[in-house]
């Protein structure tokens, strides 16, 4: 693996982990975590597989001459292809953009 790829990794890593809510600040607004506990073998299932996803489909086998091609290719990878014409299993073969419009038209 390149050390580019290794970077990019590390940095989506970190955005995950500032995003994720303490269970405190979750059960606070009614969610409920989709995280097990530490050692859980179910702990962060969900990001796994989405990063082995996009090392699969557009990281493996592949060196960016720098940084900011590889910032834009994963970039146009999650904006274009992943959340607007990847079909997903678990979403019902819908989408994630799709998914969210049938969801927001649900509630409203």
């Amino acid at each position: 693996m390149s050390h580019l790829v290794v970077v990019i990794l590390g940095v989506l890593n970190s955005v995950y982990a500032q995003l994720v809510q303490p269970q405190s600040a979750l059960e606070a607004q009614g969610a409920r975590s989709s995280m097990g506990k530490k050692g859980d073998c179910f702990d962060n299932a969900v990001v796994e597989s989405f990063f082995s996803t996009l090392k699969r489909e557009l990281l493996l086998d592949r060196v960016f001459q720098t940084r900011q091609e590889g910032r834009l290719q994963v970039f146009e990878y999650l904006e274009v292809f992943y959340n607007r014409q990847r079909q997903h299993s678990t979403l019902g073969y819908k989408t994630p953009v799709e998914f969210e419009q049938v969801m927001e038209h649900k509630a409203a």
